[in-house]
């Protein structure tokens, strides 16, 4: 027996397309629910009906609202997709956010575990779950150092949901963005060499950063190009470290050539600075940390012995 959405009718009446509601789930067969666990969605794959989810007795639902046409002349007459970056003067994150891993549907706890998440790693990056959106929430900071996070300049909704159709990621910035975010790992003693490494989005970052801790021979700056496009205020600052790893994932050739150019970009702005190009079949975040201290530890040896 499913969930009777018939009791949510105002809800569902005034739902957009790609829009989630939490309420309360009245029925709840696990308990009473003041929570607001049980959550409808319209998605944006199939807009003539609802599905709903409750986090508190794992019933799910659907309901069939007549065609998308009729829906959203009737409804939404303006209803459209969201634009896949939005630049403002203002960050504002979403609101009723929610942040224990144990309340997301389950596609997201899927995603988060997959990617090596658990709850202190979301809570230490903010890294929420939007049910109005029905995607992940990832912050971009300017610069993160361990808790200390400096200047919100946008965040990253990430799709996570089979049935939502789109762009991977929705993203909202400032106009003052500088198009990437500094991770920076103080974990070895004095003296110690500083490795600097270009990853592409925030999840590696996390993952590079968490394996850098255990090391103790090195300091290590994450820098997080959010993509695979070549920014020079990134690269005159990696080259200011003296030696810079490019880790991007390994999605193509064309993905490999920007990590090429990146590293030649790092050589002419800085003729003394060691550049390499990480080029093993494995994106940072798919990695062990094992793995990843290996490969910056390589690095390093490498660029010691001359032979980079």
């Amino acid at each position: 027996m499913g969930i009777n959405l018939s009791l949510y009718k105002t809800i569902v009446t005034d739902l957009g397309v790609g829009e989630t509601a939490r309420v309360n789930h009245d029925e709840c067969t696990a308990g009473v629910d003041s929570r607001r666990r049980l959550y409808i969605t319209r998605p944006q794959a199939n807009p003539d009906a609802v599905v709903a989810y409750c986090h508190n007795c794992q019933m799910g639902g659907y309901l069939k609202t007549g065609t998308h046409e009729g829906y959203r002349d009737r409804q939404h007459p303006n209803t459209s997709v969201p634009a896949a970056k939005i630049i403002t003067d203002t960050v504002v994150p979403p609101k009723d956010m929610v942040e224990k891993i144990g309340h997301w549907p389950v596609e997201a706890i899927a995603w988060a575990y997959k990617n090596g998440l658990n709850q202190d790693l979301l809570d230490q990056y903010h890294i929420q779950y939007d049910p109005t959106s029905n995607r992940v929430y990832l912050p971009r900071y300017r610069a993160m150092y361990g808790t200390r996070y400096q200047d919100l300049m946008g965040y990253q909704l990430r799709n996570v949901q089979s049935l939502i159709r789109g762009p991977k990621y929705l993203t909202v910035v400032k106009d003052t963005d500088k198009g990437f975010t500094v991770l920076r790992v103080h974990s070895a003693t004095s003296p110690a060499s500083t490795v600097g490494i270009i990853v592409e989005d925030l999840i590696s970052g996390i993952h590079v950063v968490k394996a850098a801790l255990q090391m103790r021979s090195f300091n290590v700056v994450v820098y997080i190009n959010y993509g695979t496009k070549v920014q020079l205020d990134l690269l005159s600052r990696a080259a200011g470290i003296g030696n810079v790893m490019v880790w991007l994932d390994n999605d193509s050739t064309h993905v490999r050539a920007q990590a090429e150019t990146m590293a030649r970009t790092i050589k002419l702005i800085d003729s003394k600075c060691w550049t390499y190009v990480e080029g093993i079949a494995c994106d940072p975040k798919n990695a062990t940390y094992d793995q990843i201290r290996q490969h910056i530890a390589d690095f390093e040896w490498a660029k010691n012995a001359h032979k980079i």
